[in-house]
């Protein structure tokens, strides 16, 4: 009972217990807690609403890589947006990224503003983005500067290959074909790598490429009106009277092909070419040298012999000089002839030709072509190179030329024509083998067969082994006679002397005889003369016989041929 009583106390001394006034707070620090929440969560509205930049809207061919919330939108690889979604497009043509830009973007978002992915690509030009292969595939802007603001644009599919921070000019190259250029070519200035193509573009109205280009500062400055762009990618293989010309370029120009230009010198005094300017884009650096001399003669030449070998961009040529190029092949038919022609359309440059006078070196007017075709100027086609069989036209002064007068057709001048040298020569021959023709063939080769079955029966007859006898006789007789003349030379000699003492003596009656008017000394003369040729003749027969004795049997040597 007692614990119990005690416990009672105990309770009644707890509820007597009073609160004194002095000792309470006046506001409990628990209400601190959730207005500290509201102003961090307001701090962090206002901060959120102060970083956000404006919302751009980007339609790609294709999002791969890209994940909303996650991937970022860098410039220079600062972080300057991140992606906030992707969608497709009303037309499901496209994807249309929205991406969530940082505030002070705003400067960045004009007209020529660009985006494209980062991710990795291997190409001809080379490798790139292959650091997203371990962070991921993110938005590049490349920021633009002209026209008005703007929010929504069309992204690239592959980066520019010039940024719009790099100083330089942008040109346009006009081509009849693309050839062997590709995106990313370089541009050459005396073999230094100033610039890249930047694409290309069919034009549907001038049926031609366009081919953008851009020129890096300050290479841009070498760019005038005047300057001439030629295609220097690949391998180039020419032939001309020269022989054969090897180009090769570079490994970049073989993969990707290539554009040189040839820039103002020093002192010209040209300006710089304004930004968009168009050039024409030449085949080689030959073609666009040529295309510099702007005066252009158009000419034709009729042609009635072969001309394989010669086709549009062979050369005109006078005297190993090039003066103008074949642009155009054609096969015509002359009704008042009855005969098929060859015309072949020249472009004469007469820039190449410098009328001076030959004594003071001074020029002088410019001669016209009626003049010069009046004076023997003539066409005719030569052999350019033996390899190819490729043909040039060599114009020149023929002082045999039949006379002509110029002509036109189809209001082009006609430049008369002559035969090549092969068919000059063919036609020399023909003569000689009609005159062989009219010659009588027949009569002479039955002659010549009758002579030989002549000559064959002689050598075959008794006739001839008779004369043999008799010749051997007559040699015989000749030998003694010469013997009993070796014998009898003493005697003989003497009586030379007394001839020779009578003859001194007879002299001057011969004298009177054969003086220097006589008839009697110019008989005598001509017999001698006879007589001399005669025994000539006789010593040159026995020479004969004593090397070949067998000559009375086969006669002369060809003698019979």
């Amino acid at each position: 009972m007692t614990p119990t009583l005690e416990r009672v106390e105990v309770r009644e001394e707890i509820g007597e217990a009073e609160l004194r006034p002095g000792r309470h707070p006046s506001a409990s620090l628990i209400w601190l807690v959730p207005l500290l929440a509201v102003a961090i969560a307001a701090w962090l509205v206002y901060a959120s609403i102060r970083d956000r930049g404006p919302i751009v809207e980007v339609s790609f061919e294709s999002a791969e890589g890209l994940e909303p919330g996650k991937t970022k939108v860098k410039y220079k690889d600062v972080e300057i947006g991140t992606v906030g979604s992707v969608e497709l497009s009303p037309d499901a043509s496209r994807i249309v990224v929205t991406l969530q830009m940082k505030a002070g973007t705003e400067r960045f978002l004009h007209d020529d503003t660009r985006f494209w992915i980062v991710r990795p690509r291997i190409g001809a030009a080379g490798v790139s983005g292959l650091g997203t292969v371990i962070s991921g595939a993110f938005v590049e802007l490349d920021p633009g500067s002209a026209g008005s603001p703007r929010r929504e644009f069309v992204g690239l599919e592959e980066p520019p290959l010039i940024r719009s921070t790099v100083p330089g000019t942008r040109f346009e190259l006009d081509a009849e074909r693309l050839g062997g250029l590709s995106r990313g070519a370089p541009i050459y200035y005396r073999g230094i790598p100033v610039g890249q193509v930047l694409g290309y573009r069919l034009d549907p109205e001038r049926r031609h490429v366009t081919i953008p280009i851009f020129v890096q500062s300050p290479h841009d400055r070498l760019v005038t009106r005047r300057t001439r762009f030629w295609d220097a990618g690949g391998v180039a293989l020419r032939t001309d009277g020269g022989g054969f010309e090897l180009q090769l370029a570079s490994l970049q120009a073989l993969l990707l092909g290539g554009v040189e230009f040839d820039g103002a010198e020093a002192g010209d005094g040209e300006p710089p070419a304004p930004p968009g300017t168009r050039f024409p884009l030449h085949p080689d650096r030959a073609t666009a040298t040529a295309a510099s001399l702007t005066r252009k003669l158009p000419v034709l030449v009729e042609f009635t012999g072969q001309t394989r070998g010669l086709r549009p961009g062979s050369a005109v040529e006078t005297r190993g000089i090039r003066i103008g190029t074949v642009t155009d092949v054609t096969l015509a038919w002359h009704e008042a002839a009855g005969s098929l022609v060859v015309q072949a359309r020249l472009e004469l440059e007469p820039e190449r030709v410098s009328p001076i006078d030959g004594a003071s070196g001074e020029p002088t007017r410019q001669v016209s072509l009626e003049e010069l075709v009046e004076s023997g100027l003539r066409a005719q086609l030569k052999t350019a190179s033996l390899l190819t069989g490729e043909l040039y036209v060599d114009l020149d002064f023929r002082s045999d030329a039949d006379p002509a007068a110029m002509r036109t057709v189809r209001g082009l001048p006609v430049i008369p024509a002559v035969p090549t040298e092969l068919e000059t020569l063919s036609a020399s021959l023909g003569g000689v083998l009609e005159k062989l023709a009219a010659l009588p063939l027949e009569p002479l080769v039955e002659e010549l067969r009758r002579t030989a079955r002549a000559a064959g029966d002689l050598a075959q007859g008794e006739k001839l082994g008779r004369a043999l006898d008799g010749l051997l006789a007559t040699l015989d007789s000749l030998r003694r006679a010469a013997s009993v003349a070796e014998e009898q030379t003493p005697a003989l000699l003497g009586s030379l002397r007394q001839a020779a003492e009578q003859a001194r003596d007879g002299a001057a009656a011969l004298e009177s005889l054969l003086g220097g008017d006589s008839r009697t000394r110019a008989d005598l003369v001509a017999l001698l003369r006879e007589a001399a040729a005669a025994a000539r003749a006789l010593r040159n027969f026995a020479e004969l016989l004593q090397r070949n004795p067998e000559a009375l049997l086969r006669g002369r040597a060809g003698a019979s041929r």
